[in-house]
């Protein structure tokens, strides 16, 4: 913006902005610092708010956010219907599970046994009266083949959690 009389080349004027309040504010400041701005697709120069090219540039920024809401709601009708149909279609799986694609393409979602085995760890560590001898299996079910060297000990010379472990501890002991 500090820069004096330069040409901004954009491709299209949807490339410029979706949004018609934001456009016209950005396109405004440039056009207010002395730019001019020529738009390639639709052989579109302006160089003066309110000028000669100004209002076309207006309708076709509506059209650019007109068709980005539109875009946008065909790709949420599509996720919802795919969501009713049983498929997953986000970018990663939630803990706990798995994306495994089918031989349609699509993405479901299958319980990941490791991951469970860990979550089941974590919630017995969170609960007060657990026995330790069962943080212990489910430490082996974790994948810990040395209990013995990562012992989960207790102050109190008890057999169960008092108080349930903070998450430092829990964060130790799986790794």
């Amino acid at each position: 913006l500090e820069e004096k009389d330069i040409t901004i080349v954009i491709y299209s004027v949807d490339r410029f902005s979706r949004n018609l309040v934001n456009g016209v504010k950005l396109a405004r400041d440039l056009l207010k610092c002395g730019h001019t701005i020529h738009f390639i697709r639709e052989n579109l120069k302006i160089e003066h708010p309110r000028g000669k090219n100004w209002y076309t540039f207006i309708k076709y920024l509506e059209h650019a956010e007109h068709e980005s809401r539109a875009i946008s709601d065909r790709v949420k009708s599509v996720k919802s219907y795919l969501k009713d149909k049983g498929y997953f279609v986000g970018s990663k799986a939630p803990f706990g599970y798995k994306k495994q694609k089918l031989p349609n393409g699509r993405n479901v979602l299958i319980t990941d046994t490791n991951a469970t085995n860990i979550y089941k760890f974590v919630i017995d560590c969170k609960t007060a009266g657990t026995p330790v001898a069962k943080l212990h299996e489910d430490l082996k079910m974790c994948g810990v083949s040395d209990i013995d060297a990562y012992p989960i000990e207790l102050s109190d010379e008890s057999d169960e959690l008092s108080d349930s472990l903070d998450n430092k501890n829990i964060a130790n002991l799986l790794n």
